[in-house]
């Protein structure tokens, strides 16, 4: 680590603010008592965007702008509110919302994050964000649009190839012409329309399509299971980036006078069915007068049931939320249903087979002529996929690629949590430094990929050499930093030697087959009293240039007074 070229205080401190005014969200920091001390420069843009003075936010109460609004009769700034009085508490480790603030000539949605402010294990106040989400909402509602429109369409989808052959068609296709997906897909239009129908209309039509001309026209086909019904059909020529056109989208609309309407209401159901099954939406409804439940098919497969396998019934609901959201989820209930409000949570579900899966639960309640509460409406979207997709990403914000260790934010995370729990309980603690001598010898003999792998052995060695609660991070190039919790520095020099040892007896391989071996420099430090995270790391990078500069290859104890 070269000191040199440390930045002082004063350039750490205007780095971390440019960083902070850098941010996309609109934060602000709150004392205890919920009074702004500190915002960033988005949030000063966003209140001079909307007539407001920059300069006089810092010193205003948080809590009292929320309460204003609340007495607008928002019921976002009513959770908020509760959530920052919660966290200011010490009661709630944070929470967030979205939020509509919509401006007389625009739409705007937010997110709204809070969090304790923490400084040596000590709460100071809150930090909270605002994450301007408006456009993925609006992308939302023209999703929403989109999928009524296809809900409600009584058409006739397919889309065909240049080959006259099938690609893929809707569900109100395969209910037109009585065959299953599998009879329809892949297999050619003569082959399911039939070769008068296809010779007459489908062909010449098509050819023209392929050409790039959009079609429309009408006729009567014979529908198996449907009799003779006059379509109404477009043609729309596939057009791909490079202007080949690759096949066409046909779309047939019923025009039968009789039995339309009795048509486009089936139609409807059938999208709307297969609309919540492709989204894995499952619903629940309760008479509350009359207990009676009623499941849909999609929640029978969410829990892992065939469609009416068991009887639709609330308690079999909650039997399969995981224990740990059970009580959280009946509080929700509880409270919306005193207040005839809604709710959203993700809880953890159990299936029949015991498969932990991940669900988001909407609620609502229906109100009757007197305002009391009749009936319940609930949504359970199964987003077990985008809870792992989160968690995958959580995993590789705090993880070093090349190592597969934590990475310098993840550690430096761990050792404030570390130093508070021992000066909470009085616990030794050890931090070491541990640097690959001549590393640079090592990429420029045999490469940056023998580096590379150079680097993973020593991450392995380190990973096996240490117990399961002790934290390892790779913090620079060829430097990793070790926390020892509840050990002294006897033992935590122990470990070290054997690492140092482990690495020096262990083969490396150049790209060519050649055999080579690298050793390791450390220095360890134990916590002294009062001392902080930095401070403890700072003695233990000095003990490890200690070592370096006694010769390499050996472990330094970092001198002075240690103690919890």
């Amino acid at each position: 680590m070269n000191f040199e070229a440390r930045m002082t205080p004063s350039q750490e401190l205007a780095a971390l603010r440019a960083v902070f005014d850098s941010l996309a969200e609109h934060v602000a920091v709150l004392d205890h008592q919920g009074v702004i001390r500190m915002v960033n420069a988005p949030w000063q843009r966003f209140v001079a965007d909307n007539g407001g003075d920059p300069q006089k936010i810092v010193g205003k109460s948080y809590l009292e702008v929320c309460a204003t609004v609340r007495k607008m009769g928002s019921e976002q700034a009513d959770q908020a509110l509760f959530g920052l009085r919660e966290i200011l508490a010490g009661r709630l480790t944070g929470f967030h919302m979205e939020y509509p603030c919509h401006s007389p000539t625009q739409r705007r949605w937010f997110v709204l994050y809070a969090r304790p402010w923490m400084m040596d294990g000590e709460l100071h106040g809150a930090v909270v964000s605002h994450l301007p989400i408006t456009q993925r909402k609006e992308a939302e509602y023209v999703l929403q649009r989109y999928e009524r429109a296809v809900a409600l369409a009584p058409f006739l989808v397919s889309i065909v190839d240049t080959h006259f052959r099938y690609v893929v068609v809707n569900d109100t296709y395969l209910r037109y012409h009585a065959r299953r997906r599998e009879e329809i897909e892949g297999h050619s239009v003569a082959e399911v329309m039939g070769e008068e129908s296809f010779t007459r209309w489908v062909r010449p039509h098509l050819e023209r399509c392929f050409a790039g001309e959009t079609i429309q026209y009408e006729a009567w086909f014979p529908m198996a299971g449907m009799g003779k019904r006059c379509m109404a059909v477009t043609y729309y020529p596939c057009i791909e980036t490079d202007g080949r056109v690759s096949g066409a989208v046909v779309s047939a609309r019923d025009v039968t006078d009789r039995r339309l309407l009795e048509d486009q209401l089936r139609r409807t159901a059938a999208l709307l069915a297969e609309t919540q099954a492709l989204a894995h939406v499952g619903s629940l409804e309760r008479d509350l007068e009359s207990s009676v439940d009623v499941w849909s098919d999609e929640l029978f497969r969410i829990l892992g049931y065939a469609p009416g396998e068991v009887p639709a019934d609330f308690e079999r609901f909650l039997a399969h939320v995981h224990p740990d959201d059970l009580r959280p989820l009946m509080d929700a209930f509880v409270q919306a249903q005193g207040a005839a409000a809604s709710f959203r949570q993700d809880v953890r579900l159990r299936t029949c087979r015991g498969e932990e899966r991940w669900a988001a639960v909407v609620c609502s309640f229906d109100t009757d002529e007197h305002g009391a509460v009749a009936r319940m409406h609930c949504a359970v979207a199964d987003i077990t996929d985008r809870r792992l997709a989160e968690l995958r990403l959580e995993e590789l914000a705090a993880t070093d690629q090349l190592t597969g260790l934590a990475n310098r934010r993840h550690f430096f995370e761990r050792l404030h949590a570390e130093v508070a729990r021992a000066r909470r309980f009085g616990s030794p603690l050890c931090v070491a430094m541990v640097d690959v001598d001549h590393f640079k010898r090592v990429n420029d003999t045999y490469g940056h990929a023998v580096g590379d792998t150079v680097l993973a052995t020593v991450a392995a060695v380190l990973r096996e050499s240490v117990r399961a609660m002790d934290v390892v991070a790779r913090v620079g190039g060829e430097e990793f930093a070790v926390i020892l919790p509840e050990t002294e520095m006897v033992a935590a020099t122990g470990v070290l030697e054997r690492i140092r040892q482990t690495v020096g007896a262990r083969p490396m391989a150049g790209a060519q087959g050649q055999s080579f071996g690298v050793t390791v420099s450390c220095g360890v430090a134990q916590r002294q009293s009062g001392a902080s995270g930095e401070e403890l790391l700072s003695r233990a990078d000095d003990a490890l240039y200690a070592a370096k500069a006694a010769g390499r290859n050996q472990v330094q104890v970092a001198t002075g007074a240690d103690e919890p």
